[in-house]
């Protein structure tokens, strides 16, 4: 019988993901039925409290973490797989705060100045 050996990759891949996927359960939780995205929907408060005191962008960031993770517990190797999906995600976070910026002015000028796109980073 063959023994798996798991490296301090997998761990640490199992807990980022475990933070991602948190971290996107409390962001939806916090959002409740107003869930729209750049107008498409309800999407009209502005969210600053909850996860959105760690990130403007909890659910993207959490989802980053859980790609992340899933890959360094497959084959760390395989973490390179996550740079097109971040770039894409860059891309809709820069797009969505132009949109905020222009629906909420200073409010979210202000609430940008304050918190980062990823938690502890500004």
């Amino acid at each position: 019988m063959k023994t798996v050996v798991y490296t301090p990759f997998y761990y640490f891949g199992a807990l980022l993901s475990i933070f991602g996927l948190l971290l996107m359960i409390w962001t939806r939780i916090d959002r409740g039925k107003d869930w729209g995205f750049m107008g498409d929907g309800p999407g009209d408060s502005l969210f600053a409290n909850g996860p959105y005191k760690l990130s403007r962008h909890p659910y993207y960031v959490g989802a980053i973490f859980v790609g992340i993770g899933l890959y360094l517990q497959l084959n760390y190797f395989l973490v390179i797989l996550m740079v097109p999906v971040i770039f894409f995600i860059t891309h809709v976070i820069l797009k969505e705060d132009t949109f905020l910026e222009s629906k909420f002015g200073a409010k979210y000028m202000e609430y940008k100045n304050k918190v980062g796109i990823f938690p502890w980073f500004y």
